[in-house]
């Protein structure tokens, strides 16, 4: 275990660590060499979806601006990883949400929002609605 920003890392099977912000609630889980989605297999994807939802219920009653842009990252890498196991239409809400959360925290432009909007591209990609992943993608430009 490794302590990061007042958290406990803790790792998991498949690399995945998950961040502990108080002794029982998981805040982020997040891969933890790289978030490029080519290297991270669909068994492992498969098995950070429960990881995930766990970090995006945990963290969704908190509402302190550091926790909320926590959630952005865990709803995203939660829709990423839907996509990755053909779960588009699961994913593309994580996605959206995240979306709405960047928006209320005043952050509806810059990198974090890109990023975000390039995630709900890919949920609708994945659905096969490329016309409209093709608009959330000259949106992230």
């Amino acid at each position: 275990n490794i302590s990061w920003r007042g958290a406990e890392l803790q790792l998991r099977p498949y690399s995945f660590p998950v961040y502990t912000y108080r002794p029982t609630a998981i805040v982020a889980a997040a891969s933890s060499s790289t978030t490029d989605d080519r290297t991270l297999h669909a068994a492992s994807r498969r098995e950070a979806e429960p990881l995930l939802v766990d970090a995006v219920n945990a963290l969704r009653p908190f509402t302190d601006d550091e926790t909320q842009f926590d959630l952005v990252g865990a709803l995203n890498l939660l829709a990423r990883a839907r996509v990755g196991i053909g779960r588009g239409a699961d994913a593309e809400p994580s996605a959206r949400e995240a979306l709405a959360v960047l928006t209320k925290l005043g952050l509806a432009t810059g990198r974090p929002f890109g990023v975000t909007l390039i995630t709900v591209g890919d949920t609708v990609l994945a659905q096969g609605r490329a016309q409209d992943a093709l608009l959330e993608y000259e949106r992230a430009l």
